[in-house]
């Protein structure tokens, strides 16, 4: 597999998936794509301006352009889009973001740089400024350093954060009607990207040009924020630049710095370590004003929370299938066309897409079912590390049932060492192996019913194989009658 180029002769600037299509922004126009990439088609009746930003949501798509503000299209049968009026927001914009609320039908928030926070309720036929109690202030070039980070509160759409580059994060608890400054104990402003966590119990912010470049806060206090910084976080002067943050399992994180690289924790930020290993990028130090040149991005496998990949600025590509403990080269055919504007895998996870500064849209195919090491821990002291599992592997979980009912053929699960008082049927061919072999890992019952799997290194009470041949049974002791079963291989039932 490598990479194609699906969408040429224009400078793409990001894209989004709707239901079987793909819109990608371009500087030339909105172009639709509804059989994967392979072909696309300009829309037209839009505006004639620059675009630098797409979003769907609700059968509405927007997009974000460069100095003309918003502009609305409604989505047809067909994925072709009906452009419609826009009321605004008109400011000169140059930094565009663009968010919705999938529970609040017609609701939309847009950031511009300059100009601030708008709002609309009807889908963007209008829009107001959601601005009380914002700082006003001016810069010498907002194409070049001017840019917001506006998140919300999963657990409370309300609820939005404001990151302002150079003056701190701002908080609203009324859907961006009122914010207050919320830096108490931030001491860093430089504030380049937010993130909250899946429940809505914490928000996190990364930051550039100070000596603390990873902070967070609570939010169970109306109107404030009180930030600390993340222990052994990435070294002063760095800029954190993306945040990935594991769905099954909020307390894993990964954050790309720039120019450090990959960090990661998996307790929540009170350890962090580097996740660099076998990444080969240039890191040519841009500080402070104008440092988007140094621009990482990550990119999360929606079917695979430890399946990542690694975006440069330098157009290079690398991917993890263990949560960065290991990253291999993944750019194979990708022309080296500028900077990555947009990166992001479908959601049906089988195809990686990026969006160039000078190169338009390349894709490139995954493969969904290539086989996973799932990993099942307890998370007790006795088989953790500093909150980490015993190692690395693409999924994490507390049972071997749960990880054996979602396993496919091929892959490996690891178990942790610990006691699993459970009775488990290994009715794929998969392989079941324990981490520290029986002294340390003790599960009650094994029942083996597939051809070609393997489980080794377990203290049992019961063994058997029904019916399956190739069965590949190592180092188990059955606790019985203290059997010990260096190697056994069965040929037939």
């Amino acid at each position: 597999m490598t990479w194609q180029k699906v969408l040429a002769g224009v400078v793409g600037k990001g894209f989004d998936f709707g239901s079987g299509a793909i819109y990608a922004a371009t500087e030339s126009g909105l172009y639709l794509s509804a059989n994967d990439g392979d072909t696309w088609t300009e829309q037209p009746g839009g505006p004639s301006l620059a675009y630098s930003a797409v979003g769907i949501g609700d059968g509405q798509l927007y997009v974000g352009t460069l100095g003309g503000g918003v502009y609305t299209a409604t989505v047809n049968p067909d994925h072709s889009v009906t452009w419609g009026d826009s009321q605004g927001p008109t400011a000169q914009i140059h930094a565009i973001q663009l968010l919705s609320l999938p529970d609040r039908p017609g609701t939309l928030f847009a950031t511009s740089f300059p100009g601030g926070v708008f709002k609309s309720t009807d889908g963007g036929s209008s829009w107001s400024e959601a601005n009380f109690g914002l700082p006003g202030f001016t810069l010498p070039d907002p194409q070049r350093n001017g840019y917001y980070a506006l998140t919300l509160n999963p657990a409370d759409p309300d609820q939005l954060y404001l990151g302002i580059y150079g003056h701190g994060v701002y908080r609203s608890d009324d859907g961006a009607a009122t914010w207050l400054p919320a830096n108490t104990g931030l001491g860093n402003r430089y504030i380049y990207t937010l993130m909250v966590e899946e429940d809505g119990s914490h928000v996190w912010a990364g930051t550039n040009d100070g000596m603390q470049s990873v902070w967070r806060s609570s939010t169970s206090t109306p109107g404030r924020l009180s930030w600390t910084p993340a222990p052994d976080a990435p070294q002063s002067g760095q800029a954190v630049t993306s945040i990935a943050i594991n769905p099954e399992n909020p307390d894993e994180m990964t954050i790309a710095a720039f120019p450090a690289g990959i960090f990661g924790t998996a307790d929540g930020g009170a350890h962090w370590y580097e996740r660099s290993n076998n990444l080969h990028v240039g890191k040519m130090h841009t500080h402070g004003v104008g440092f988007e040149d140094g621009y990482y991005q990550l990119a999360l496998d929606p079917l695979n929370p430890r399946h990542l990949f690694y975006g440069t600025y330098t157009a290079e590509v690398y991917e993890t299938r263990d949560g960065g403990q290991s990253w291999t080269p993944f750019d194979d055919g990708l022309m080296r066309e500028g900077s990555i504007y947009a990166f992001d895998v479908a959601p049906d996870g089988s195809r990686l897409y990026v969006s160039q500064k000078a190169g338009g849209v390349s894709r490139r195919a995954l493969d969904p079912a290539a086989p996973q090491r799932r990993v099942i821990s307890t998370g007790s002291p006795f088989d953790t590390a500093q909150g980490r599992p015993c190692t690395d592997g693409s999924h994490v979980y507390g049972t071997v049932t749960e990880a054996l009912a979602v396993a496919n053929p091929g892959d490996t699960l690891i178990v942790c060492p610990g006691g699993y008082a459970e009775d488990v049927t290994v009715d794929q061919a998969v392989r079941l192996d324990a981490f520290a072999g029986p002294s340390r890992t003790y599960l009650r019952g094994v029942t083996v019913t597939s051809d070609s799997a393997r489980v080794s290194g377990f203290r049992l009470r019961a063994l058997t194989v029904e019916g399956a041949v190739g069965v590949e049974l190592w180092g188990n002791v059955i606790l019985d009658d203290e059997v010990y079963l260096p190697i056994v291989l069965r040929d037939g039932p």
